[in-house]
């Protein structure tokens, strides 16, 4: 059997959301029927290199600040590394030159795959400029449109994308095995200091302005005030997690949060919390929440986040931020007071059963990697 050659175009692959999706995805896709390479608009070593190359995968690093070198760089790649049967572009709007380039270089299939609803990069003129040339370009040059929600499918697409045929909805799934695992709790609190009986309420993110972590900082010190025996914990790492341990220093309040920086063993570090607390400015999905419902947490989410990731109903609390923080502290306080109504095997067993399993994902994704083909 002749293996089909697929080229993913990513930002890199440091442990996140996206990240650690798509090494799930690629620990189950069928390589034998897949030769699957990756090209990192970044130069530098990540997270995921030695994973990906134990799975057989090339990395070409390409730095993409020079668009005109990058023009040069990835056809040059193309034609010595080629030919390629599908190009998978995860980069957002940078999708629209990606999948241009692609096309000049006789590549058949070209996927442009959004999971996110916005870049936060401001509305100058070379930025709109910039935005509706490379909206023009993915309509133009992408053979198929995958989206993690429909929010983040009119957020890169457009409102009349919902009509497209080639749209469609790839949601991102988790691995639910280390859910299933017996953790302790207490022994998980003990590597923390944190004693068992006191409250865990905890965030899991990069530090970056999306994820709004600061928000949640100004919410610990509300929640500390009315519940001293209360533990922040924070699972991730990025630009941003300077500022944030500056400003809990700034607050009194460091002994109470802790920072655990990036982690592999997530689902394990949701188990030792109470509850779980989201409060992005914007998702395109919100695959964590996922998770902390497949670990039978209570959440508290922002209001305007897709609707897309409530599995378990019972668990989901939202509010608005322009709730002032002490309703959100009591919120956080009254639910961590009281137990949920679904247990964590109910609350497992709902997400198994959900599209949200990972190994549905795989098989969506060969099918619509064949069918492209075909």
């Amino acid at each position: 059997m002749i293996k089909k050659r697929i080229l993913h175009v990513v930002g890199g692959m440091d442990r996140g959301g996206i990240e650690t999706w798509l090494i799930q995805i690629l620990q189950r896709i069928d390589l034998e029927q897949f030769n699957i390479d990756f090209i990192y608009n970044t130069d530098k070593h990540c997270d995921y290199d030695n994973e990906l190359l134990s799975l057989g995968c090339r990395i070409f690093r390409l730095n993409n600040t020079e668009p005109l070198i990058y023009n040069k760089k990835i056809r040059f790649l193309l034609r010595k590394n080629g030919p390629y049967d599908i190009i998978h572009s995860h980069v957002f709007r940078f999708s629209g030159y990606v999948v241009r380039l692609a096309y000049l270089s006789g590549i058949p299939v070209r996927l442009v795959q959004t999971h996110s609803v916005n870049e936060n990069r401001g509305k100058t003129p070379i930025r709109k400029l910039y935005n509706t040339l490379m909206t023009r370009w993915i309509n133009s040059y992408a053979t198929h449109l995958l989206a993690v929600s429909r929010q983040a499918a009119k957020g890169l697409f457009g409102a009349k994308v919902t009509h497209d045929p080639r749209l469609c909805y790839v949601p991102p799934g988790i691995d639910l095995k280390p859910f299933g695992m017996e953790f302790s709790k207490g022994e998980i609190r003990k590597n923390f200091r944190i004693p068992s009986e006191h409250f865990v309420v905890g965030h899991v993110g990069k530090f970056v302005d999306q994820k709004n972590q600061g928000f949640l900082v100004d919410l610990a010190q509300d929640v500390l005030k009315l519940q001293p025996n209360t533990w922040f914990l924070f699972v991730g790492d990025g630009p941003l997690r300077p500022v944030l341990e500056d400003k809990v220093n700034q607050l009194g309040i460091r002994k109470r949060v802790i920072f655990t920086g990036s982690r592999a063993d997530v689902a394990r570090l949701l188990k030792a919390m109470d509850l779980f607390i989201l409060p992005s400015k914007w998702e395109g999905f919100g695959r964590v929440l996922v998770e902390a419902q497949a670990a039978g947490l209570p959440c508290l989410v922002a209001e305007h986040l897709p609707r897309e990731a409530e599995v378990v109903t019972p668990l989901i609390r939202r509010l608005s931020l322009s709730e002032p923080n002490s309703v959100w502290a009591e919120t956080a306080l009254s639910l961590l007071r009281s137990l949920p109504n679904v247990s964590p095997a109910e609350a497992l067993t709902c997400v198994k059963q959900s599209p949200f399993n990972i190994d549905v994902n795989v098989q969506d994704l060969e099918r619509i990697y064949k069918a492209s083909l075909a």
